[in-house]
Parts: C-alpha cells; structure tokens; sequence
C-alpha cells in the first residue's frame, strides 16, 4: 500500500505540472505489485489513465529510481482465415 500511494502521489504531481502537459490524474493506480525480480507492476484504475502515463513513460519512470527501465512488450498476432496467397 505504501508503494501505491508513493507512485500516486509521484504521478500525481508530475503530470500536474503544466511543463509535464498539465494533465490532472486522481489517484490513477488501483494498486501496485512487486514481482520476485524486483520489478514493479502497476495497475490503473482507468484504462485512459493507463494510456496516458504510458505515452509518457520514459519521463516519469526515472523519478521511482534514477536505474529503471521500461520493457519493451510485445505481442502475438493470430490471423484466422487469411488466405496465404492473394
């Protein structure tokens, strides 16, 4: 619970910034999880919450520790009944 509303209270303040586009989040996390690597997970309250901090990941996640990063994620894509030759 004390990371959750760490990372609120960071978002929070750095996305009201009007230098970091002045975008009002009210408590955006629902909570938050650490993974046995030590990895942090986030969850978001609001889908659009979600979509906005991630467009600006990279500026904000360095504020939770100067050595973060963000994976990059990929995903798998299945196409049924596409022909194979057109």
């Amino acid at each position: 619970m004390e990371l959750t509303s760490k990372c609120n209270r960071l978002l929070i303040e750095f996305f009201g910034d009007p230098k970091n586009w002045g975008i009002t989040l009210s408590s955006p996390l629902q909570s938050t999880s650490r993974l046995p690597n030590s990895n942090i997970v986030l969850s978001f309250k609001l889908k659009d919450d979600a979509v906005r901090v991630h467009v600006h990941v990279e500026d904000w996640v360095k504020l939770i520790d100067p050595g973060a990063t963000v994976p990059q994620q990929t995903y798998a894509v299945v196409a049924h009944n596409v022909p194979a030759a057109v």
